[in-house]
């Protein structure tokens, strides 16, 4: 099996939210537009453990690494709270061949890992 690109992430979340790569990469600052970069962004994380925060910024518009590693955090709670984010991140997950997550299994995951990482104890 190949490794997952982050353009290939970034361009099946784009599809998913029928919005071109473009804009989510771009400089928009609209909420909805916003909470689909974080959780692109946080897929991107997910599904490509190869690829730095650094560079995670840099494919997604020239973005610095802790505006990358803040936005991870936030889109965990973004996908807590909304069922159609969780969605599109599950979709993401499976297609990539990930494990799937129910919607609660999804937030439980995410809320563990935002607990570890207050701790101190999650890279």
């Amino acid at each position: 099996m190949s490794r997952v690109t982050g353009r290939s992430v970034l361009d099946f979340v784009s599809e998913r939210f029928d919005v071109a790569p473009a804009d989510i990469i771009g400089r928009d600052k609209s909420r909805p537009v916003v909470h689909m970069r974080m959780v692109a962004m946080l897929l991107i994380r997910e599904l490509c453990p190869h690829l730095s925060y650094n560079l995670i910024g840099k494919m997604m518009g020239g973005r610095d690494h802790t505006t990358v590693m803040s936005n991870v955090v936030r889109a965990r709670e973004i996908i807590q709270a909304s069922p159609e984010m969780a969605e599109v991140a599950e979709a993401t997950l499976v297609h990539f061949g990930a494990k799937p997550m129910t919607h609660q299994g999804m937030a439980w995951c995410f809320r563990k890992y935002a607990e570890a990482m207050q701790r101190g104890r999650a890279a």
